[in-house]
């Protein structure tokens, strides 16, 4: 997901988050490992030659576009996120400092390419999204190391707590940390005009490589996310069925289950014995859904 948000001025005074992916023959630029001696994950990147290459360059950006700064990066092994602040309108684009700092890199590596070509640009638009951003390029060495340690968190059941109240999931609970999360839900009460507003918001998601939340009942709703899975966005699920013990997602729902890229939440109610979606619990689905957008509760945090 390369492609530029068309509304957005990228001579702009902007935050983004930056993500440059490794070229397919490039060496890894880290390796990361678990520095802690009990169960406890507290990851370690060590910086390979490429990765050490990067972080000099890196440290140049500001001192040839003085009006960029540099946030908070993490060099993972096959990919680079950045969180740059362009201080001021400028007379170049984003896309030329990049082509800039990626120029450099390939100079710097004997004219070998470290990047594949093109980028992946997150807009910061709303209020708390900078710190969530910050948080989540910073957390990005030990996701990896949860991922490797504990490949159960992508595909098993497990209880999380949501405003005070259980829920079952199945699949990775860590897209609950995703900074880009949007609700999805479509109302004949909306006017044309809201709806287009809210389209344009769940594009921009789907090209920032987010998290659609919602359980996607219409057919309308349904359409918009087959089309974030096809564009590699994520899914958060709200389903009114239970996970019982042998329970596994079936054709697509496996095949993006197994990528990390979906989270099955169950909001069936204890007392429900029907398996038909009543306008009731369509209501508490979207609710469950506009909340896990809204913000994640302490105790959630902690536990992921």
């Amino acid at each position: 997901m390369k492609r530029r948000c068309n509304s957005h001025d990228y001579s702009s005074r902007c935050i983004y988050m930056i993500t440059l992916s490794k070229a397919p023959y490039a060496a890894p630029f880290s390796d990361i490992v678990n520095a802690a001696n009990d169960r406890t994950i507290r990851p370690l990147v060590r910086l390979l030659p490429s990765g050490s290459l990067i972080s000099r360059q890196l440290r140049q950006i500001p001192l040839e576009f003085p009006d960029a700064r540099i946030l908070q990066y993490a060099i993972m092994p096959d990919h680079l996120h950045f969180v740059i602040f362009i201080t001021r309108p400028t007379d170049y684009r984003l896309g030329k400092l990049i082509g800039r700092f990626t120029g450099n890199c390939t100079r710097a590596n004997n004219l070998k390419p470290i990047f594949e070509e093109g980028y992946n640009d997150r807009i910061v638009r709303k209020k708390g999204q900078l710190d969530m951003l910050i948080k989540y390029v910073k957390d990005n060495p030990r996701r990896l190391l949860i991922r490797r340690l504990h490949p159960e968190l992508f595909s098993s059941r497990h209880t999380v707590f949501l405003n005070g109240s259980p829920f079952m999931t199945y699949g990775n609970i860590l897209l609950l940390r995703h900074p880009v999360k949007e609700a999805v839900r479509i109302s004949s009460k909306f006017t044309r005009d809201e709806l287009a507003e809210r389209k344009a918001v769940w594009n921009e998601a789907i090209r920032e490589q987010g998290v659609l939340v919602s359980p996607f009942i219409s057919a309308a709703e349904k359409e918009i996310r087959d089309r974030a899975i096809a564009e590699d966005a994520s899914v958060i699920l709200i389903t009114n069925s239970e996970f019982g013990e042998r329970f596994k997602p079936s054709g697509s729902l496996f095949e993006l289950c197994s990528q990390g890229r979906l989270l099955l939440i169950s909001a069936r109610e204890p007392v429900c014995t029907s398996q038909t979606v009543t306008r009731a619990d369509a209501l508490r689905m979207n609710n469950l859904a506009e909340s896990i957008c809204a913000g994640l509760p302490e105790q959630l945090t902690a536990r992921l």
